[in-house]
């Protein structure tokens, strides 16, 4: 295989494909970004080479990509996010953002987004301009998720800040509130049109369509265990609740009728479906209570069965189900789709 060279210690590491070509990025201790090009489909001989080093005047926290490899994104404890070009390594622009407590980038990586305690901006590595910045309180915000069309920013406190989870629209910086403090920001779709919101106490989860912008939520669910997260298909036509009662229920998003229920799946902390493969609940043994991130979004549409079923057995899965791996007993259950 290949091996890295750096300066200091790694912090962060992470891979990504673009235009059939592989991307690791590094972060360093000593405030540098390392961004390594390379071929892997041989892995006797792999061959590397360092494309990008970036360096910031704090530590850096982040490194995203755009849509096309030769645009690459930082944010950083010095009070700014630059977007750089690969080819050259020249910064295209800087964004002042304060201490910024939140970053997102959405799901097709076009848009990148950030709040700090009076401000939030989105910004688009397509056009390399500032979509806006605007005011609002994001003081104890856990969560931003910016849509796929960056119309969209969708904020929320992890339910203990008494922060109401908020959807604001980017073109003006206005914004709705969706619920009571107490319900924190579980996932959006990847549009931004449908938000899942919850709370522990009461253990209820609600759903809002058209943006957060209807009277009333477009569905409230109560729950016989505390909610560990939520995701949404990528039409946002279906979503995923997966509760601390080892039950992890997909239903249809505009009806709330549930297609498929998978049990006896304890420790089960996600649920998303890849490309090509099975649709999957991730496990971990040690992690704290909170759910996983909001935005984690399932990548494909599923095609699901018309009715609740259970499986059990097995040890892979088959083609064309969903699966929740059962940690403790080493064994996962199944659901058609």
């Amino acid at each position: 295989m290949g091996r890295l060279e750096h300066d200091d210690k790694v912090t962060h590491v992470s891979f990504v494909l673009r235009d059939k070509v592989s991307y690791i990025a590094t972060i360093t201790e000593d405030r540098m970004a390392h961004l390594w090009a390379g071929d892997f489909r041989d892995q006797k001989h792999v061959r590397l080479y360092e494309a990008m080093r970036i360096r910031h005047e704090g530590t850096i926290n982040q490194m995203v990509f755009g849509p096309k490899p030769r645009i690459v994104a930082t944010i950083s404890d010095d009070g700014t996010a630059r977007v750089w070009e690969k080819m050259n390594g020249a910064a295209i622009a800087a964004i002042d953002h304060g201490e910024a407590s939140r970053e997102h980038v959405s799901n097709n990586g076009r848009f990148i987004a950030g709040a700090s305690a009076n401000e939030a901006w989105v910004w688009d590595t397509r056009s390399r301009q500032l979509v806006n910045k605007f005011q609002g309180t994001f003081q104890g915000t856990d969560d931003i998720v910016v849509s796929d069309d960056g119309k969209y920013l969708i904020s929320g406190g992890s339910g203990s800040y008494g922060i109401p989870v908020r959807s604001w629209d980017t073109s003006t910086g206005k914004s709705v509130s969706l619920g009571p403090p107490d319900h924190r920001l579980h996932a959006a779709s990847r549009d931004g049109q449908y938000i899942a919101t919850g709370s522990d106490d009461p253990r209820q989860l609600r759903l809002w369509d058209n943006y957060g912008k209807s009277n009333g939520a477009l569905h409230t669910i109560s729950l016989n265990a505390d909610l560990e997260t939520v995701a949404f298909s990528p039409g946002g036509m279906l979503f995923a609740i997966v509760s601390k009662d080892r039950v992890v229920s997909v239903r249809e998003t505009p009806t709330n009728n549930e297609v498929i229920k998978l049990e006896r799946a304890p420790g089960v902390v996600s649920v998303r479906t890849r490309p090509r493969s099975p649709p999957q609940a991730r496990t971990r043994s040690s992690e704290s209570s909170r759910g996983s991130r909001a935005g984690e979004l399932l990548p494909r549409r599923s095609r699901v069965s018309p009715s609740p079923k259970r499986y059990g057995g097995s040890s892979t899965a088959p083609k064309g189900t969903t699966s929740a791996f059962n940690a403790k007993a080493g064994r996962s259950c199944y659901g058609s789709i």
